[in-house]
């Protein structure tokens, strides 16, 4: 039986290694490119439009990072005409962050069906 995978946000330490800033568990059945579109979304409002009155600074630019093509194609999509969300950086004064889900591949199933004796088994 599957179960959610945690995933992690990390931020790059001064010795090029990453530091650990959250760690939630991300249900399967929520497909990554519309979970990143979503979060890019919340971004642009959160970051971007309101970082006056909810973070204190000036301004922060949200900035959309794309997916390598080499992960596109096992989308099913052309790379040449298809650019995925994969995550954002937020470029504010004095800090960049960059938010990017990771590239572990988790295999989930849409519904369960039944097979033809009769009994359920995951499918799509």
């Amino acid at each position: 039986e599957k179960s959610a995978k945690p995933a992690t946000s990390e931020a790059p330490v001064y010795n090029g290694e990453y530091k650990t800033l959250l760690k939630v568990e991300m249900p399967e059945f929520i497909p990554r490119p519309d979970l990143m579109q979503q979060f890019l979304r919340w971004a642009y409002i959160e970051l971007g439009d309101n970082a006056k009155e909810n973070y204190g600074i000036e301004s922060c630019e949200v900035v959309p990072l794309y997916l390598e093509d080499r992960w596109v194609e096992k989308y099913g999509e052309d790379p040449a005409t298809t650019k995925v969300i994969n995550g954002f950086k937020a470029q504010m004064e004095d800090a960049e962050i960059h938010v990017l889900m990771d590239d572990t591949v988790i295999e989930g199933f849409d519904y369960v069906g039944m097979d033809e004796n009769g009994f359920p088994e995951k499918r799509g």
